[in-house]
């Protein structure tokens, strides 16, 4: 499927940014992007023009993603997409586009193929009346209104007194819930942190719904738009990335899930490609991950502020399927408690006895029909099988090369990273699980046996 970029101006223009379509005789109608880049424009001054281009390269891609669906090819999942993109630096990004396609086709599942175009305009818009201040943050984080990028904040704080951060977040006109859950978690950080912290929230995405809901685009969104702050502030400064290591790597549960159930939004594999290219496009800010060799259970376990955490957590939400509440047990609830990331935090919340949340299902009560062959315990049923195949740290190894290459030299911090993650699953399912679970993990079994 191949797409184009037309790019128009008004007399008065949007939020900050030229009209934006994406064109496709395979689309039924042209795409029109819904960027809101008012929160941006105070640092379009200072930043550099190859990181406005790979913003607009980003905003393209998750768009793209969001409008064809999945449905429409042989497999159900892999898409062929070839794009055309205008960008001001388009030689630059001629010189990387197989690098960038191969990053995009690792992150989303796809086979991405792009070529770049001269742009003779500038997309974004000057707005001299509305500059950065010199009292503006240096350092920047992304902040997704979940528990890893909270505790990443929290950390970077306590132990950089006195010094400031950007908190950089993402939302989409038709998927509103994470803008919420920046704000409630932000209002308590400022009242901790004050005068420390600044938020930037940009809303990106289309005017009309996508057809395509897995989204596995958006961590390349989110990563330009932290980039497009901390370049701005500082040429040469960091962006954190912050997420546990075990959700980072994913590693597939079963050997079904090695390919559209295995998500690569922090892989270190796709990280290193993207500062690869950045290199490559003379782009000296570093991406960094502060929990990329923790458990979930280990990042909040050692969080800096123990009592401020306590109190942010039940703000926080690290559900994968939310919205999706047909079948939930407690539709009030903030996160469905059975998709991976769910069950994850469950475990990790129980190490510092918080484990206190009302969850759309309890996977700990006898309510749950494990034994179902329906979709709902889909991800459960992936755990317990796990567990009961008793896997060393040799055979996680194994494992995590099949889903995607991983540094040789931090094969073995990774694999027993992920192996710590489960024995705090066990830990939780010993002490809160049924019986009926307890069997078909084996950890009945063995506790039985002594």
């Amino acid at each position: 499927m191949k797409y184009k970029i037309q790019i128009t101006s008004r007399e008065i223009q949007r939020n900050g940014i030229k009209d934006v379509k994406i064109i496709s005789d395979e689309l039924g109608n042209n795409v029109e992007l819904d960027i809101d880049f008012t929160k941006l424009v105070k640092f379009n001054r200072t930043v550099s023009s190859t990181i406005k281009d790979f913003l607009f390269f980003s905003t393209i891609v998750y768009s793209i993603d969001k409008s064809v669906s999945r449905k429409r090819f042989r497999d159900n999942w892999t898409r062929d997409l070839s794009i055309e993109i205008p960008l001001v630096n388009f030689e630059l990004f001629n010189s990387v586009k197989e690098e960038i396609g191969n990053a995009v086709s690792f992150l989303t599942g796809d086979n991405w193929k792009f070529d770049f175009i001269e742009l003779n305009e500038n997309v974004f818009i000057d707005d001299n009346s509305n500059e950065l201040d010199d009292s503006f943050p240096k350092q920047t984080s992304l902040f997704s209104g979940g528990l890893d990028s909270l505790i990443g904040v929290i950390n970077w704080l306590e132990e950089n007194q006195g010094k400031g951060l950007a908190l950089v977040g993402h939302y989409d006109r038709h998927i509103t819930q994470p803008k919420t859950d920046q704000d409630l978690l932000f209002d308590l950080l400022k009242s901790e942190y004050e005068g420390r912290i600044e938020l930037v929230q940009v809303r990106v995405g289309q005017f009309h719904g996508g057809e395509e809901t897995s989204l596995r685009s958006r961590s390349l969104l989110f990563i330009a738009l932290g980039l497009f702050v901390s370049n701005s502030v500082d040429a040469t400064g960091s962006l954190m990335i912050p997420e546990n290591g075990v959700i980072a790597l994913n590693v597939p549960l079963t050997p079904s899930r090695r390919g559209s159930c295995s998500t690569r939004t922090a892989h270190p594999f796709f990280l290193s490609s993207i500062q690869e290219i950045l290199i490559k496009l003379n782009i000296e800010n570093k991406l960094t991950n502060p929990l990329s060799y923790s458990t979930k259970g280990e990042a909040v376990a050692n969080c800096l502020n123990q009592r401020l955490l306590k109190e942010c957590i039940p703000l926080s939400v690290s559900c994968g399927k939310r919205g999706h509440t047909a079948t939930w047990q407690n539709r009030h609830a903030k996160g469905c408690g059975r998709c991976v990331p769910c069950i994850y935090r469950r475990a990790a919340l129980h190490t510092i006895n918080a484990d206190d949340e009302v969850y759309g299902v309890d996977i700990c009560s006898e309510s749950v029909d494990i034994d179902s062959n329906g979709e709902s315990e889909q991800d459960l049923r992936a755990f317990l099988s796990f567990l009961r195949k008793k896997y060393t740290s040799e055979d996680i190894s194994k494992i995590l090369i099949s889903n995607g290459r991983v540094a040789l030299d931090e094969l073995f911090i990774y694999s027993e990273m992920i192996y710590r993650a489960m024995e705090e699953l066990k830990t939780l399912l010993k002490d809160k699980g049924n019986q009926k679970i307890n069997e078909k993990s084996g950890l009945f079994q063995k506790e039985f046996n002594g």
